[in-house]
């Protein structure tokens, strides 16, 4: 597994983010037909920017709140991730439909004791990925960088801010992320034509 895999077979640099948001709701309502747990972790995924190994690990008593903190399982930083009103009744309406208490994992795997695993959200995440876009790489990386073209976009292009938000220490680890997304070139012309 190479450094910039987040999960074997899900290299950071092949996967792709998600920047349409009538494409991200089909994904999501493709994976809820799989179960609502994938679907769930597509929603937060997209919406924080965790890692799936940080996602996988939450317990649902920890996303209760308006706001939660996370220590970074392959930077060891802490994380504050807010969650807007939308979410929180998303997350509280997965639990009661899941019977969740607040030391259960959010997203439980075969057993309550155990989170989902990274290779199942995988290949859940891949397979609905070649069934909505052919051509397309799809993994659970595609949260993050989902996240990170949405951020870029709503930022109005403040790269730093995407690279404080990801808990990147490079500049240029964000910008193989924007890089590689659909729409960043198409930004960039539009934002550079508007300057002069």
């Amino acid at each position: 597994m190479s450094c910039d895999s987040d999960n074997k077979g899900d290299n950071i640099n092949a996967v792709k983010a998600i920047n349409n948001d009538a494409d991200s709701e089909r994904f999501q309502r493709k994976l809820r037909g799989k179960d609502t747990k994938y679907a769930c972790l597509w929603r937060l995924g997209r919406v924080s920017g965790l890692r799936i190994s940080d996602l996988l690990s939450l317990r649902f008593g920890e996303v209760k709140e308006s706001e939660f903190r996370v220590t970074e399982k392959k930077t060891k930083k802490e994380r504050v991730i807010e969650l807007d009103h939308a979410i929180r009744v998303y997350l509280a309406r997965y639990a009661i439909l899941n019977n969740l208490r607040d030391n259960d994992y959010l997203f439980p795997g075969k057993t309550r004791s155990k989170p989902l695993s990274r290779s199942q959200a995988y290949r859940v995440f891949s397979t609905v990925g070649k069934e909505l876009f052919p051509g397309t790489k799809i993994g659970t990386h595609t949260m993050r960088k989902t996240f990170a073209m949405n951020l870029f976009f709503s930022s109005k292009g403040d790269i730093n801010a995407v690279k404080e938000a990801l808990n990147h220490k490079y500049i240029d680890t964000t910008m193989r992320y924007l890089v590689d997304s659909e729409g960043f070139f198409e930004y960039l012309r539009v934002f550079l034509t508007q300057q002069t």
